[in-house]
């Protein structure tokens, strides 16, 4: 949408409809705050009794509705849609509202937003290498930052510009990046707003695009394309994505240089089963460990595995469907979160940000039961494990926290 208001302007007004699925989603502050972190300058109304759902007979999220400017409906499109025909489409209405002579310019309303008052917008990934340094999505920002313990922020990627454009330091362009990842002598990024997969050379400091979306008049399989990267896991030298758009989990192999789905079928469920005929609900992280990789399904508000290897079926630790979600912790079969964004592994304990409760949760692996950690954040999602210390994205609080668990409080790595 913001491709088309940016081409057809004072012709086309676009006004945004958000009837949550998730309590957190029907609180006017908490969407007023994504609309900020999404840079969304449209009016936006807050259809918590899904009063205008049902006037329109919505069925799904999300859902495109087009009205011409005698106000009728003239179309509608039930989940995304390529720019290119809904571009063709909206031209056509203006040419005809234009014929027709009942066009007029008229100035549609706005929405400006202040900009963040600390050195973070939004962070949104993290990577912990050995030397103690972190890497940092600045997601808001559009960059990522590299944060040593001794000498704080020492580099940064990304101009502060949203866009696609590779080069150093200074010239590299992101669009809310999100999941990082250490290869070697690599910084591997998942470019979630381009729909793309990022690399630095850790030496000479570039970043490069491998992996690329295809335009609109490519053939899809130019590079093999991706529906949001969301979330980056190593093992060896495979690199695991969380395609949270596709609902799948896609598998970097960089010695082979492919890239290909590897597990879920593309439908959007709860449904486990072998790794192909799996069924995910937008991953949105990733965690592995000893043959076995961790992933957190967001709109499921679920915690998943599945084996490295292959053959294998997924399988579900927490989480009972789409529309099963809430704050209780104890056995696993017992537990609800809601819209889980981070995954990371210490020891035999697995940590999930329950991002729409503002907290950590612990799944303990052995007993199969979970309880809450650290509380007092706002809608925490990256996580990332280093000596027993587990390094938090706070990203409502626009900072990144550095816990040990068993402590009651964590400490401010960057802010």
């Amino acid at each position: 949408m913001r491709r088309a208001e940016e081409e057809f302007g004072e012709h086309l007004a676009v006004i945004g409809v958000h009837a949550g699925k998730f309590s957190r989603e029907r609180q006017s502050a908490a969407i007023l705050d994504a609309i900020r972190r999404e840079d969304i300058h449209h009016p936006v109304i807050n259809d918590c009794d899904y009063g205008v759902w049902q006037s329109y007979g919505i069925r799904a999220w999300p859902t495109l509705i087009l009205i011409d400017a005698q106000g009728r409906v003239v179309a509608r499109q039930e989940g995304e849609l390529p720019y290119a025909e809904l571009r063709a489409r909206i031209g056509r209405e203006i040419a005809a509202a234009q014929e027709r002579g009942d066009l007029g310019a008229r100035a549609v309303p706005t929405l400006s937003w202040p900009a963040a008052a600390g050195r973070l917008s939004y962070p949104g990934g993290i990577a912990a290498a050995a030397d103690g340094s972190l890497y940092i999505a600045d997601s808001g920002h559009h960059r990522i930052l590299r944060w040593h313990p001794d000498s704080g922020v020492t580099d940064g990627w990304g101009s502060g510009l949203p866009g696609l454009e590779d080069g150093g330091p200074g010239k590299a362009r992101l669009r809310d990046p999100h999941g990082l990842a250490l290869v070697q002598d690599a910084l591997w990024i998942a470019d979630s707003g381009n729909h793309a997969l990022r690399r630095v050379d850790l030496h000479s400091g570039q970043m490069t695009t491998p992996w690329r979306p295809a335009t609109d008049a490519e053939a899809p399989l130019d590079h093999a394309a991706l529906r949001s990267p969301w979330a980056l896991a190593v093992d060896g030298r495979r690199v695991f994505v969380a395609a949270a758009g596709s609902h799948q989990i896609w598998l970097l192999d960089l010695a082979g240089g492919t890239l290909a789905p590897f597990a879920g079928s593309g439908y959007e469920a709860l449904h486990d089963a072998d790794l192909a005929r799996a069924r995910l609900a937008q991953p949105m992280a990733l965690a592995g460990a000893e043959g076995q990789l961790f992933f957190a399904d967001a709109e499921s508000s679920a915690v998943r595995v599945l084996p490295l290897g292959s053959p294998g079926r997924v399988a579900t630790l927490v989480g009972t469907g789409l529309f099963h979600f809430g704050n209780r912790q104890g056995g696993f079969a017992q537990t609800l979160l809601q819209h889980p964004q981070g995954i990371a592994r210490i020891g035999d304990d697995l940590y999930v940000a329950d991002t729409y409760n503002d907290q950590i949760v612990r799944l303990d692996l052995r007993r199969s039961e979970s309880s809450v950690t650290l509380r007092g954040l706002l809608e925490p999602t990256a996580l990332a494990s280093r000596d027993g210390h587990l390094y938090i994205a706070d990203t409502g609080h626009h900072r990144v926290l550095r816990w040990r668990p068993g402590r009651r409080e964590a400490e401010t790595v960057l802010a």
